[in-house]
């Protein structure tokens, strides 16, 4: 599947591994090599089905944990700023620097703004039916994609 890297403002980049990421062991405030960071208490297990960076912040849908927003130092170092679960799972997460849109199973397309910190704020949602696993813009059209049927706009 690759990696993703993005560059970010202040000349930092950072690269993430793509795909489907299960049974990562994170405890709090640990920075892994691979970029994965967790804010939890205690040890977790994240799912982070999907990662995706504006240049300002990073994006990680993370199944039924719900949408992850970090700030990304000049070092690259992450630093959780919010999280958002609206329910069911996050699979994928796209966004164009003003909005963030997610992919999220059975329960449709969301979206949220973020503002200048970093913090989420749950928009809307746009259920066509299906399950939808993927998402991307071209800054004019935000598609998505469901196996059941052919890609959606």
């Amino acid at each position: 599947m690759g990696d993703h890297s993005t560059q970010f403002a202040g000349g930092a980049s950072a690269t993430f591994p793509l795909g489907r990421t299960t049974g990562v062991p994170v405890s709090h405030e640990t920075v892994f090599p691979l970029g994965w960071y967790s804010p939890a208490p205690a040890p977790v297990t994240l799912n982070c089905h999907g990662v995706c960076g504006d240049g300002t912040f990073v994006y990680c849908a993370c199944a039924y944990d719900g949408l992850y927003s970090y700030s990304v130092d000049g070092s690259g170092n992450l630093t959780h700023v919010d999280t958002d679960d609206q329910g069911d799972g996050y699979n994928a997460v796209w966004s164009d620097g003003t909005f963030v849109f997610a992919a999220c199973g059975a329960a449709g397309l969301r979206s949220y703004s973020v503002d200048g910190s970093g913090n989420l704020t749950y928009i809307d949602v746009d259920d066509q039916g299906g399950y939808y696993t993927h998402v991307w813009g071209d800054g004019t059209f935000v598609y998505v994609v469901d196996p059941t049927s052919p890609c959606s706009v």
